[in-house]
């Protein structure tokens, strides 16, 4: 792109905060070069609409607003969050800047210099009407907001609490039956409750603190499985065990790709979300063996351990004989 193209965005910034007006630069809210019409040196619209069907001298700059060409440009035309129309006969001498708006160009129309085309309404859901792909891009930066989210989350996580995701992980392999069965039914007793207390005025702030207990139990319990996940994919993968973050993050990266799978995704989700409650709970979040489990069996401590026995205390293993009292002779 010329420099030129770069000074008329600069000046269209620069009027933006405020600037003063420049020789032969005039600011409007709207402006109308008629059919015939000649304007000498430049048109600058901000907040309002812009119609060329003259010639103007100069450039064109409109700031979110609309503009039309149907007449002539002799310089640049810079549009910034603003759609603009190209009719038949349109003519731009110089480049033509289209930044956060719609461009529409007929086929008639002529642009001597360089086209720039940055139309972020293209991402933006519903920027065009309702419709079912505006709907599906609300879906979709939701879903990516979310895993946004996540992400951080897990990393806080995976930070703060190693061990815990250890002894969880370590426990999956003979308790997610377990923990599939206490996932639907801690899931089952959140909507009762959380509806219960959304009814009752003094029972909403109850009912905020369960869901974000809800939340918690659930992101831990998804922690534990990514770990899981990445340390096994370690081992399979890269012959050696990842670390704790690193093992989580991968993970997450199988986990985020999944979900981004149309409807395949929300049942992965869904059905991840009631393991990882599940899986909390068993474990008790991973603070000790799992409920269902066999309690460990205490470990005695092994002579070799420097046990010391205390005074009048015999040495564990040995037999102490009763003491000989020798009586004195007559």
């Amino acid at each position: 792109m010329k420099a030129r193209v770069f000074l008329a965005a600069l000046l269209a910034a620069v009027l933006c905060l405020g600037a003063t007006e420049a020789p032969n630069v005039s600011v409007h809210d709207s402006a109308h070069v008629a059919p015939g019409e000649i304007h000498e040196g430049d048109v600058v619209v901000i907040l309002g609409d812009a119609t060329v069907e003259g010639e103007v001298t100069g450039s064109v700059i409109v700031v979110l607003g609309k503009l039309r060409i149907s007449g002539v440009v002799d310089q640049d035309v810079v549009a910034v969050l603003t759609d603009t129309q190209l009719d038949e006969g349109a003519a731009i001498e110089g480049e033509l800047v289209s930044v956060g708006g719609r461009l529409d160009r007929a086929g008639g129309s002529r642009v001597e210099g360089e086209v720039v085309n940055l139309d972020f309404s293209e991402f933006v859901p519903f920027s065009h009407g309702f419709d079912l792909s505006g709907l599906w891009r609300f879906l979709f930066i939701i879903k990516l907001v979310r895993l946004a989210a996540l992400f951080v989350i897990l990393v806080l996580i995976a930070a703060l609490l190693p061990r815990r995701l250890e002894i969880m992980a370590a426990a999956f392999p003979t308790h997610w039956g377990w923990a599939i069965v206490t996932g639907i039914g801690a899931y089952a007793a959140f909507v009762i409750g959380f509806i219960i207390l959304v009814f009752t005025i003094l029972g909403i702030p109850l009912a905020l603190a369960l869901m974000f207990v809800m939340l918690a139990t659930k992101w831990i319990g998804l922690a534990a499985t990514m770990y899981l996940v990445g340390h096994t994919a370690g081992r399979n993968l890269f012959g050696r065990d990842l670390s704790h973050l690193p093992a989580v993050l991968g993970g997450y990266v199988a986990y985020a790709l999944l979900c981004l799978v149309p409807f395949f995704g929300f049942a992965f989700a869904l059905a991840m979300s009631v393991l990882g409650v599940g899986l909390a709970l068993v474990t008790r979040y991973g603070s000790e063996v799992p409920w269902r489990g066999r309690p460990a069996a205490p470990v005695a401590p092994s002579p070799a351990a420097g046990y010391a026995p205390g005074a009048g205390e015999a040495p564990r293993g040995r037999v102490i004989p009763p003491p000989v009292i020798e009586t004195p002779r007559g």
